[in-house]
């Protein structure tokens, strides 16, 4: 007797064998065990039995068609509608009971149970059809929604928290759920048909299945392909053939293998591959095979595989396996749960089997929440993971300041430069008072306008150092809030204010010293040089501002300019970290397709950051707002930690005109102070000559000592410019 036959033995001996050609010997069951469910029939309630409920015999005895609503939960296993999520696991590996939505409440009988009052599915209610006794499901008032219209959805309770959706775009099949809630967003599934492409920073691609030839019993792994000697040669390790064979099952082809003779990482390979070298020894990286290579029990799988044969291993123990081109096969990985996957659906970087197990003794991924990351997306320098473990942990957390050695001279210069800058700024207020020519006095301010600006830039470097120590531990994590903040944006227009200014002020000291050398040095004669030089102070100070804070204020106006990137709350999952316009486009066009605006195809240079803003929000429903206040951007300043101006930049950066201005600026301030010490060098030079080689009984002594006390003094400016 075979398999069949006994099923259908035991069929017989406990259900009843249909003799009525309209089925009515199977109603009104006076024995309970055998019942189903009761429904109304030709208009009186009866009962139905279990033989012609979801079983082969599926006629429909029901006026209200009860006794035909069935689920395929897997291939082998097949219920009734109202035994899914009811607490009584009736499929194999409690398939049946994986449940996601139900309702916070129970308040319904449905109607084929035992009467006991239980959740249920929230995609019950208002459906068209009565699952509850007391029809509590068809009443949509009964129950908490949140959303309106297309997006007018029930949730699991009142305290439910509403928040905007995700409208589908998809068009066909894929638009019957015409929404995705914010917590199932890219999340690797692709519920709405579009999905995965507006994810387009989840997407995880890795090459999981084996080179098979010989019709897939030959395979062959990692540089041992045919025609790849040249690569064998250079990896320095040759190939070798050996068989896969768990043991002996009768009537199975056994798998031969052709691999790398050596052990090799198995860190960065997936699927098959992971498991042909874990399980044949050879990985490098101390790696177990992910399952025991005993043969499964005919009975492991009793969910999966239905077209499965029993055979025998070792002479007496039962098996089964699978066809597999026109050889027989047990290439099966037996999970916790009892689910049985294929060797390309393990280590794979997904959750096949539902609980982790067939992930759980892999080395060729980094976990982070639920997600599974492939190991070179490890300390990358891009977010991969919604916490950041990915970048912010022991091997690559971030820093304002990286390096031990760039902290302690942030410290120390930024304190030297403190401190040496506010000596220097007291002596020359000292010194002011008695200057005795014009040009002494205006270079005395303008010396003091240099130590201004290199105050405000050692004060920046201490201000970095004692940020990047406060924020030492939770930097990395919260490093978009710091660029994106006004202390990171006041850093950048101080440190290039100070700059500027230091800058400025050496040109126009420059200019002043070598106008005074060529036009003699004369008493003090202008009373008004006080006001001149305070003006001219006023105004190198308002032009060095207005320079380093252009970027923030005018980001306003010209955002497409001075943004550098955009950060998305949480809530907004399409985005991780700061993203690019480059990247926003990216889904928006997965999710709208190709965009373009005034008859042109859009790009990350002709969008503008408004538009394409307004496109991410268009994606989601404005029911409560969420979306508001839920981005910020990274203006000028936060291109780094250390939040400095953006110097060298590439000719395609929207922000390349305005940095090569100020290099072009800068370079032209080097040039007019290099051109007038070369001036002034040599007119010092004449004058010392030609005052020492006049006549002797010329009383020009004082005059000769103040020469070349300014030439000592022309010398110390130098090196300190």
């Amino acid at each position: 007797m075979n398999i069949a036959e006994v099923d259908r033995h035991r069929q017989d001996i406990y259900s009843y064998v249909p003799v009525c050609e309209n089925f009515m010997d199977q109603t009104n069951c006076s024995d309970p065990a055998r019942v189903a469910l009761s429904c109304p029939i030709g208009g009186y309630m009866s009962t139905v039995a279990k033989v012609m409920v979801c079983d082969e015999l599926r006629v429909g005895l029901c006026d209200d068609n009860l006794d035909t609503l069935c689920e395929d939960v897997t291939d082998t296993c097949t219920i009734h509608k109202h035994q899914i999520c009811d607490g009584k696991a009736d499929c194999p590996a409690e398939q049946d009971e994986v449940c996601r939505y139900m309702t916070g409440i129970s308040i319904c009988k449905r109607k084929a149970s035992k009467g006991e009052y239980s959740k249920i599915p929230i995609s019950w209610l208002s459906d068209g059809y009565t699952d509850c006794v007391g029809g509590e499901d068809e009443h949509p008032e009964m129950w908490p929604t949140c959303g309106n219209g297309t997006t007018r959805r029930f949730v699991e309770s009142s305290a439910v928290s509403c928040e905007d959706v995700v409208v589908c775009k998809a068009e066909g099949l894929a638009a019957k759920l015409e929404f995705i809630p914010t917590g199932f967003l890219c999340d690797g599934i692709d519920t709405c048909g579009n999905e995965n492409n507006m994810c387009v920073r989840h997407r995880i691609e890795v090459f999981n299945t084996a080179v098979s030839v010989k019709k897939g019993w030959h395979k062959f792994l990692l540089h041992c392909l045919p025609g790849l000697n040249s690569i064998e040669v250079l990896s320095d390790s040759q190939c070798m053939s050996t068989p896969f064979n768990n043991s002996v099952i009768f009537g199975t082809k056994e798998i031969e293998l052709t691999l790398p003779s050596n052990k090799v990482s198995c860190k960065y390979v997936y699927g098959e591959v992971y498991v042909y070298l874990a399980c044949s020894n050879r990985c490098s990286d101390n790696v177990t095979c992910p399952f025991d290579r005993t043969p499964l029990k005919r009975d492991s799988c009793p969910a999966d595989f239905p077209k499965k044969v029993l055979t025998y291993y070792n002479g007496d123990q039962l098996t089964f396996v699978t066809r597999k081109g026109e050889w027989w096969v047990q290439e099966a990985f037996h999970c916790e749960n009892h689910r049985c996957l294929t060797f390309d659906k393990v280590c794979n970087l997904v959750d096949d089997c539902g609980d982790g197990s067939d992930e759980i003794k892999c080395v060729n991924h980094f976990k982070c929440g639920e997600k599974l990351l492939p190991l070179h997306q490890v300390c990358d320098g891009v977010t991969d993971c919604f916490d950041r473990s990915d970048e912010c942990n022991s091997r690559c957390s971030r820093h304002i300041l990286e390096g031990f050695g760039l902290k302690i001279f942030a410290f120390v210069f930024g304190s030297l430069a403190t401190g040496l800058n506010i000596w220097t700024l007291l002596s020359v207020a000292k010194q002011l008072p008695n200057a005795k020519t014009d040009v002494a006095f205006q270079n005395r301010v303008l010396v003091g306008l240099i130590s201004f600006g290199d105050l405000f830039n050692g004060i920046y470097l201490l201000a970095v150092a004692i940020f990047d120590q406060i924020q030492s531990d939770e930097y990395c994590e919260k490093q978009d809030d710091w660029l994106t903040s006004g202390k990171c944006d006041l850093l950048g227009v101080s440190s290039t204010a100070a700059s500027c200014l230091s800058v400025f002020a050496m040109t126009s000291l420059s200019l002043t010293r070598a106008v005074g050398v060529r036009g003699g040095i004369r008493p003090t004669k202008n009373r008004n040089i006080l006001k001149t030089a305070g003006l001219l102070a006023l105004v190198l100070v308002i032009v060095a501002v207005a320079i380093a804070a252009s970027p923030v204020i005018l980001a306003t106006w010209l955002e497409d300019v001075f943004i550098s990137g955009q950060v998305w709350d949480e809530q907004v999952k399409m985005f991780l970290g700061r993203s690019s316009k480059a990247q926003h486009l990216d889904t928006i066009e997965g999710y709208y397709g190709r965009v373009s605006k005034k008859g042109k195809g859009a790009s990350s240079a002709t969008m503008s950051w408004k538009y394409a803003t307004s496109l991410i929000k268009g994606m989601y429903t404005s029911d409560y707002g969420n979306l508001e206040g839920m981005h910020k951007f990274v203006g000028f300043y936060g291109n780094g930690g250390v939040c400095l101006f953006k110097f060298f930049v590439l000719p395609d950066d929207p922000q390349f005109v305005f940095s090569l201005t100020f290099q072009i600026l800068n370079m032209a301030c080097l040039a007019v102070i290099s051109t007038c010490y070369i001036i002034i060098a040599v007119e010092l030079n004449r004058s010392v000559n030609k005052v020492t080689g006049g006549s002797e009984n010329n009383n020009n002594n004082n005059h000769i000592a103040r020469l070349k006390q300014q030439k000592r003094s022309q010398r110390k400016i130098s090196l300190i410019i």
